[in-house]
């Protein structure tokens, strides 16, 4: 990608802007390439669920906000 800068900026502030674009681009093309994480159930709906015999389970802990 090759922006061009129009509007008087000068080559500092074309620099500066173009670094911030590039910037944002790499940001979102690593996001992209990072698959979903599996949502967790909430603390209500896995304090109901039953518990595997024989095997040790965490205790539900309260939701961070």
């Amino acid at each position: 990608m090759n922006p061009v800068i129009t509007g008087g900026a000068g080559r500092y502030e074309a620099a500066a802007i173009v670094a911030v674009l590039q910037r944002l681009l790499d940001e979102e093309e690593a996001a992209l390439a990072v698959l979903p994480r599996r949502p967790e159930p909430r603390a209500w709906v896995r304090a109901g669920m039953s518990q595997p015999f024989g095997r040790f389970t965490p205790p539900v802990l309260p939701e961070s906000r």
